[in-house]
């Protein structure tokens, strides 16, 4: 019995002394997942470590970081909070708060508060860079954040990420090979980077280069299970003439992800093309759902129930789908002069009216927040939010997805 009692003891005792060495382990692998822009992975670690002890307020911090790099901001805000309660140093909540801030277009990336937060970096010096980036990015204001990367190159010759968001602005305005120079050279420093890899597929795929795009996609999936990769590739092999191996890779995607829009839109598509409209309707209808303002989920929907006999139901879809065309086409228009006219506060407010109705809601809302950087008190913009806000939240009260009326709002 004592013998029982020494080894339950001593098993406790080891236990007790491995706790904290694991609670540090699990909080340094967390901070290389951020360092390596895989914040799905350090929410992972992160909650572990919550598990075993929040002493000082590191792993709320750190969760903060995290959801500010997923663009969730309040969260951010809230995780900030609780590490402040713990007794998180003040000085490292207050600088993360403006960095979240910053990318949220809540504060001017020119604000003065930045620019000491540059002048005293300590070991932030990436994440102050990024957040600027990200801030003028999304105010769409180009010239101003190629010249913070350029400062970024220059202080961290060897960091990819400045290179990954020269990739990402290209990719904004379709210059594939020029995203694609970008994306090469960022996983030459950092081959590691899936996020870096997948944009490269995309933009290879984007010029029919499907053989060598699969590659990239390949490698993604040898490490992980992911949709996007499972997507890219579908539509690299439906590029390829190859379509019961592209609907199968759709499928794949959907079984790791079952809601994810691009695969249930794409095989919809797939059905569409071989005449197969109540087969199609199985996809589309989901995801006419999720994205009830989106083109090309709404023109293929109205195919999928004309080539079913239900021209009456496929009418209004088609419609929509017209309207939306020639707005987005107006978006392009309006996108390419606020490039060169970045203070016309009214353009961006019909960009963003424009985005909520008839494409990427996402888009659309930033959009419209950036109005109010040039005209603070643009009512209509404001009025435009608080809509689209309550009618989100009536959504979410009902359960229910509104799919836009033609014609209406």
């Amino acid at each position: 019995m004592k013998m029982l009692l020494a080894a339950f003891c001593l098993l406790a005792a080891l236990a007790f002394a491995v706790q904290p060495v694991a609670h540090k382990y699990r909080l340094w692998r967390a901070r290389l997942a951020i360092a390596n822009r895989e914040p799905r992975q350090a929410l992972a670690w992160l909650e572990a470590a919550e598990s075993s002890g929040n002493e000082g307020g590191a792993v709320y911090f750190l969760m903060a970081r995290t959801h500010r790099h997923l663009e969730s901001y309040e969260t951010a805000m809230d995780y900030l909070e609780q590490a402040n309660r713990l007794g998180y140093p003040a000085e490292a909540v207050q600088r993360e708060r403006l960095l979240a801030m910053a990318e949220s277009a809540q504060l001017a990336p020119e604000d003065p508060r930045l620019g000491e937060l540059l002048a005293n970096p300590g070991d932030d010096m990436h994440e102050i860079y990024e957040a600027l980036v990200k801030g003028y990015y999304r105010l769409y204001e180009i010239g101003p954040a190629r010249l913070v990367l350029d400062s970024w190159e220059e202080e961290e010759p060897k960091n990819p990420q400045p290179r990954y968001y020269r990739g990402l602005l290209s990719e904004h305005d379709e210059e594939w090979p020029v995203a694609e120079r970008w994306y090469r050279e960022a996983l030459d420093l950092s081959s590691e980077r899936s996020d870096v890899r997948l944009h490269l597929a995309y933009v290879l795929q984007k010029q029919h280069r499907y053989h060598e795009a699969q590659q990239h996609y390949r490698i993604v999936l040898q490490t992980k299970e992911d949709a996007k990769a499972q997507f890219g590739l579908g539509k690299c092999l439906q590029g390829s003439g190859k379509l019961q191996q592209a609907r199968e890779a759709f499928l794949a995607g959907l079984q790791h992800a079952p809601d994810d829009y691009d695969c249930l839109l794409a095989l919809g598509e797939l059905e569409v093309d071989a005449g197969k409209g109540a087969d199609a309707l199985r996809w589309l209808e989901p995801a006419a759902k999720q994205k009830p303002s989106e083109y090309d989920v709404r023109y293929a929907l109205a195919t999928a129930l004309f080539i079913s006999g239900e021209g009456d139901k496929a009418r209004p879809h088609f419609q929509f789908a017209a309207q939306a065309r020639l707005a987005l086409s107006q978006v392009l228009a309006r996108r390419q002069y606020v490039a060169s006219h970045p203070e016309d506060a009214e353009c961006r407010y019909e960009i963003g009216v424009a985005l909520l109705e008839y494409g990427d809601r996402s888009e659309g809302i930033k959009w419209l927040q950036s109005v109010f950087k040039y005209q603070p008190d643009h009512q209509a913009a404001r009025a435009a939010l608080t809509a689209f806000y309550a009618e989100q939240s009536a959504a979410a009260a009902s359960g229910k997805h509104r799919m836009p009326a033609v014609g209406s709002e």
